[in-house]
Order: C-alpha cells, then structure tokens, then sequence
C-alpha cells in the first residue's frame, strides 16, 4: 500500500493514500439489439456510412467522466454482428438477457466494476460526451443517487441521458419487479422518489441558448423510418463529423425539418407496443 508522510510542527504523521482519496469507476452502459419491431437492426443503420451503433460510442468516447464503455447487448446470434462492431469502436461487450434488459445492465455493471453508471439507449445517436459529463457531475458534486434530463422533460426526446450510483442501483434491481420496470431499467428510480435522491437536468443547465431550451416539440430519437430520414439528413448535411445535439436542433430549426417526424408518436413505458433496446 502506498503511504505518505507529513509533518506540522515537531509531529509526523503516516496516512494510506487510500485512506484520503477515493476512486470512482464510472461505466457508460448503453443498451441495444437488433431484434427491434418497429425498425429492425436500427442500431446498424448509417447515419452518413456510419452504423448508429459506432456512432454512439464514438461520441461518449469523448466524455471525461467515463473509464469505460460497455455494449450491452444479447446473446442471441444476430448480435453477434453488433458485439462486432461494438469492439471495432473500442468498446467492452456484455451480453445476457433479451426480455430482461434490467438485469442484463446490472449484471454489465458488475463485470465491470462500476461505482457510477451512465445508461444511454442506443436510440439516442445525438446523445455526446459533454452530456454525460454533465450528469455524472451532478450526480457525484450533488451527491444524487440519480440524475436525469428525463425526470420532467425540458430536451427533445432523444437527447436523453441517466446517471446513477452502482449502490442505488442494486436496490432497484432487487425491487423492480413488475415487467414494465424489468423491460425499461430506470422506472423505479423515477417512481419512487421517497426512496431515491433524484436530480434533474434541466435543458438550461445543457444549452445556453434560450431558443434551444424546453424544446419538448423536436424529436430526435430512432425509432420509425422517420426518424431515420431525420436524423441521416443532419448528419450527412452539417459539415462537423460529430455535430453536437445544439447544432443539431439550430440546423432542424433553420431547415425546417422539424415536420419529417412530428407525426411520430412516443409511446410510454406502460405501453404494450414499447419495446426496450
């Protein structure tokens, strides 16, 4: 063990440097297949020639809060191809349980020794690094057991991101029984906050714009064709390789593209046609 020594006035004094700094290992998890109903292999699709898989862990690769990103996925044999990829972007791989996408991301944290998860769906391609950052902030400067933008939502959906502590987690696994809590992960969190300390990010805490706050009528998630064209266009059309969700949604804006999926309807967690990554 390493140990240092210190001197005030004539005494020394010998401490563990264990003893004062404590090490947070935090793991961005982000939770996808490619059995989806809706739009199938979604995760696969190009977004400008790059899988929206690849594309996600790309942009969480750029978070500085982050020790490791984890695919979590499952064993079935057409998510062979997914772990693939996964790896080539310099991911770590998880695969277990189809049907119970709960268990399936506690037992990823486990392998990996996370202190802090970061759960990002791999349905949210616009989601970056500095968005993460800024929960995993939150979260451990607040001291939260959970923080989310989800929690009363001020963003479009599918700039969507969740930290919460490993410890928080555990009883959330352990109480989550209803299927509906098994399939969406996160749900006990957000009904019981007697039980949890839950932090929101509010959209003026991600954009310092004001036109781009409490923007509750863009979309930007994957979930229909859609969505898709959507969100191919603004890749293809902004010249930086990895726009950031601001310049995202100023491009809908300018372009007026906000009407190729606003009749996309988001369906809730409760309902039966939803369907987890």
């Amino acid at each position: 063990m390493m140990t240092k020594q210190f001197q005030t006035g004539p005494s020394i004094y010998t401490f563990a440097i264990s003893d004062i700094i404590t090490i947070v290992r935090t793991v961005a998890i982000i939770q996808a297949r490619l059995s989806s109903i809706r739009l199938p292999g979604k995760v696969m699709y190009p977004l400008d020639g790059t899988p929206v898989i690849k594309r996600i862990i790309n942009r969480v690769q750029q978070a500085r809060t982050v020790d490791e990103i984890v695919v979590a996925t499952t064993t079935n044999a057409p998510d062979d191809l997914l772990a693939a990829v996964a790896r080539e972007a310099d991911a770590s791989v998880f695969r277990g349980s189809e049907p119970d996408v709960l268990g399936r991301l506690y037992e990823a944290s486990e392998q990996h020794n996370a202190d802090t998860v970061v759960r990002i769906c791999a349905d949210s391609p616009l989601v970056d690094g500095h968005l993460v950052d800024k929960a995993v902030r939150k979260l451990t400067s607040d001291e939260y057991d959970y923080v989310s933008n989800k929690l009363e939502r001020t963003v479009p959906v599918g700039i969507d991101v969740e930290a919460f502590t490993k410890t928080s987690f555990e009883t959330v696994e352990k109480k989550s029984t209803a299927p509906y809590e098994r399939e969406h992960v996160t749900v006990y969190y957000r009904e019981s906050p007697k039980i949890f300390s839950c932090g929101r990010l509010d959209s003026s805490e991600i954009f310092g714009d004001p036109d781009l706050q409490n923007r509750t009528d863009l979309r930007v998630t994957l979930d229909e064709p859609e969505d898709y064209r959507l969100l191919n266009k603004i890749f293809v059309d902004l010249p930086t390789e990895s726009p950031t969700p601001a310049e995202a949604l100023h491009y809908i804006d300018q372009a007026g593209l906000a009407e190729v999926n606003d009749s996309v309807k988001q369906k809730s967690i409760h309902d039966a046609a939803e369907e987890p990554n």
